[in-house]
């Protein structure tokens, strides 16, 4: 190095770039916190407040994911239900043909497939 040595040629030696001046009194005070960091992690006392669900759209995302298993469940339990109720035989007659438990059971078929159309829906539409 030849010329005076200042403070941002020193340092700019020593990074190998130059260095703003408006940056030295940011550089200066860093020592004195990086010490108060590592005093506190060796104390024990550096925490930090996290908020997990603290944003609005933490909190939508959430809300979407429990809607679309909510309505996967009911989906599930009707599509349970209309099986059931589809391999009862007997019941009472509503027509010659079909018996109630059996009207009952397309009928939550029908509401199994349109909820469980909109979960997939939902979920085809949001996308990764």
């Amino acid at each position: 190095m030849t010329g005076p040595v200042t403070i941002p040629t020193l340092l700019s030696f020593i990074l190998g770039a130059t260095v703003d001046v408006t940056l030295l009194p940011m550089l200066r005070r860093l020592p004195r916190r990086v010490d108060r960091i590592a005093a506190a992690v060796e104390g024990g006392r550096l925490s930090a407040n996290i908020r997990v669900l603290a944003d609005e759209r933490d909190r939508k995302v959430i809300t979407g994911w429990v809607q679309l298993g909510v309505l996967a469940v009911l989906a599930a339990t009707a599509g349970g239900m209309a099986v059931a109720l589809l391999a009862l035989k007997g019941g009472p007659a509503m027509t010659a043909t079909i018996s109630l438990y059996q009207f009952l059971g397309y009928c939550l078929l029908v509401i199994c497939a349109l909820l469980a159309l909109r979960v997939l829906a939902a979920v085809f539409r949001t996308g990764p």
